[in-house]
């Protein structure tokens, strides 16, 4: 007896492998175009440069044609002209030659709202060069003192200056700034009788003036 065998095929359900085929175009597309497109990175936005304000801008000044400088001084401070000290009256009058204190040409005092004080005073030219070797004699700082806290020469805006800080009696404070002016005379900027808690406030106030301090 034959026994006859029948296969059947299997019919290939291309409907699904269509959708596969569409898919992975899809997949394969996409991964494409995010090779080639640049990925753009946001900068960081520049930062403006900080804009210090000048406090001096609108700062009064003293000019002194006679000796060659000028500096600029806080508005609501008075300023007083006091001219010669006695000993140089006394030498202009032929009653001495010289005395204990050093004689001063003019003296300009500033006076503050809160009865802050200080002053520039001109002397004669200079002995010798300033440094921290310059003798005190009265005229860059005091030779009656207890203690020298700062003797250095310091620079601003390209000038030099003799910056001395002496300790009194009483724990108070005397601050001298020393230096040349246009006629070659002592030129001192000065703040006696400083309470230590008031120090720092005067001392940045005479920073800024000298700031401004120019010769002609």
């Amino acid at each position: 007896m034959a026994y006859i065998f029948v296969t059947t095929k299997e019919k290939t359900n291309w409907k699904y492998i269509l959708i596969i085929v569409i898919l992975a175009l899809i997949v394969i597309g996409e991964s494409f175009l995010l090779l080639k497109q640049e990925v753009s990175v946001p900068l960081p936005k520049p930062i403006p440069p900080k804009q210090t304000q000048d406090e001096t801008a609108n700062w009064k000044t003293y000019r002194n044609e006679e000796y060659g400088f000028e500096i600029k001084y806080p508005p609501d401070y008075n300023l007083t002209l006091v001219g010669p000290n006695e000993e140089q009256r006394r030498i202009e009058r032929g009653e001495q030659i010289s005395g204990t204190i050093p004689p001063s040409f003019d003296t300009i005092i500033f006076e503050g709202v809160d009865n802050e004080r200080f002053s520039i005073e001109i002397y004669y030219p200079p002995y010798r060069e300033l440094n921290q070797d310059y003798g005190f004699a009265g005229q860059c700082g005091s030779q009656f003192f207890d203690e020298t806290l700062i003797n250095r020469l310091i620079s601003i805006n390209a000038k030099k200056f003799l910056e001395r800080r002496q300790l009194y009696k009483e724990n108070k404070i005397r601050i001298d700034y020393c230096f040349v002016s246009g006629t070659n005379n002592l030129i001192t900027l000065r703040a006696t009788n400083l309470d230590p808690a008031e120090v720092d406030k005067i001392d940045k106030l005479l920073h800024q003036m000298l700031s401004t301090f120019t010769l002609y």
